[in-house]
């Protein structure tokens, strides 16, 4: 575990998350911010891809930056790891992951584990006040689609931006410029709560706007991009208003500005690169059986695989783990390793997944030294530190920089 200051409200931050603790270091000397800058930036990117792994992340960059021709292990490494995956085969396997990404603890590998029983879609939020760590069931529909700008994110280490409670605005359309939407901020001020703003498009200026507003607090915003392309973006933005109650913007030459009565409601709305869940307010049972008598009618296949999938979307489940803690130092640190878990399974179901520890650095280890010249292999330790590093051998890493575990088979090769 690392300790961290500077976290919430200047009180101390205790995790075991890599991203977490270059996101929150930094240096005096200007040359030394920028290494930590260029590792900061592979642990990102390694939470995002992967979800867990973001120390090892570190400590490879670490190395690579140190002995630059290190950077020849890595196509080598990806083969050996790509011939290795397998997919995820049931629940038992997610148990494995998110019991590895939780640091061994059972209890909360089994939440993680449960959530994946009810749905695929889990998300994940800080519960302030209880001291347990549970699991709710709702129900939600995913789109494909994303936020338009990153300012609005609320949890970096995952890229994900969320809002609970919201009003939810539905535009068909561009919006090009405030007077279109500020009748509406104003009421979403007075009701105290949040704004999504679903649209295909928002000018500079007006993005510029929102993102002053909400990094000030004058008011929380999540703009959307419309999920679908051409004809079907419509009939998505309806499924939307379908299970929030909005009535849909049409952006037209008579077109003047948002009306408060056209704003739909959702629970919560949780937007990341690649998906959008909306837990709307309003049942889409209705709107599910339009579709399904739309199927029965239509003969284009196309037609019929697109009608399915937004049925999929609108009759879908979301699993939500509220974490908590008996102080706030106790819930930041789980939160942490649900979200490392909940991500990694994630991953997992997108990527596949191969067995960690030492029997993998064997392999990638192999992979690689089998293609150097002998005279190379005089030298491991400045050429290829991070291809080989492994369980037995971090500690040692990190308190002597030199001091590696090497697989007995790499001084047996010619």
């Amino acid at each position: 575990l690392a300790l961290v200051y500077g976290g919430e409200q200047g009180l101390p931050y205790l995790t075991k998350d890599g991203v977490t603790v270059f996101q929150n270091l930094q240096s005096n000397d200007h040359f030394t911010n920028s290494i930590i800058s260029i590792i900061r930036e592979a642990s990102e990117k390694t939470a995002k891809e992967a979800g867990d792994g973001t120390t090892t992340t570190a400590l490879m960059a670490l190395e690579m930056l140190n002995n630059p021709e290190s950077e020849r292990a890595v196509s080598d490494m990806i083969k050996a790891i790509q011939s290795n995956k397998k997919s995820i085969s049931g629940i038992e396997d997610v148990y494995k992951i998110a019991l590895a990404s939780t640091n061994n603890d059972e209890v909360a590998a089994g939440i993680v584990r449960d959530a994946y029983k009810y749905s695929d879609n889990v998300v994940f939020e800080k519960k302030a006040g209880i001291s347990e760590t549970n699991c709710l069931e709702e129900t939600g529909s995913k789109f494909y689609s994303t936020y338009l700008d990153r300012t609005f994110i609320t949890s970096p280490s995952s890229n994900e931006a969320r809002q609970d409670n919201a009003l939810v605005m539905v535009i068909d359309g561009k919006l090009t410029a405030m007077s279109q939407i500020e009748t509406a901020l104003k009421f979403a001020v007075q009701e105290s709560r949040p704004l999504v703003i679903v649209a295909e498009h928002i000018t500079v200026d007006l993005m510029r706007l929102l993102r002053s507003n909400h990094i000030n607090g004058a008011v929380s915003v999540l703009p959307i991009k419309s999920p679908g392309m051409a004809r079907y973006r419509k009939e998505y933005l309806n499924d939307i208003c379908t299970i929030t109650g909005a009535t849909l913007n049409e952006v037209t030459p008579n077109f003047t500005y948002v009306k408060p009565t056209s704003l739909g409601s959702a629970d919560k709305v949780t937007a990341n690169i690649d998906e959008v869940i909306v837990c709307g307010t309003e049942s889409p049972q209705e709107r599910i059986d339009e579709l399904t008598t739309q199927i029965g009618l239509t003969t284009d296949d196309y037609e019929k695989e697109l009608l399915e999938k937004r049925i999929g979307a609108l009759s879908g489940k979301v699993s939500i783990i509220e974490v908590g803690g008996s102080t706030p130092v106790e819930m930041n640190e789980l939160f942490d390793r649900i979200e490392d878990a909940v991500l990694a399974v994630r991953a997992g179901y997108q990527d596949g997944v191969v067995t960690a520890g030492n029997s993998l650095y064997d392999v990638t280890g192999f992979e690689f030294f089998k293609h150097l010249p002998s005279t190379e292999l005089l030298v491991p330790s400045k050429v290829l530190t991070c291809a080989v590093i492994n369980a037995n051998s971090v500690t040692k890493q990190i308190r002597n920089l030199g001091s590696i575990v090497l697989p007995k088979y790499l001084w047996n090769i010619k």
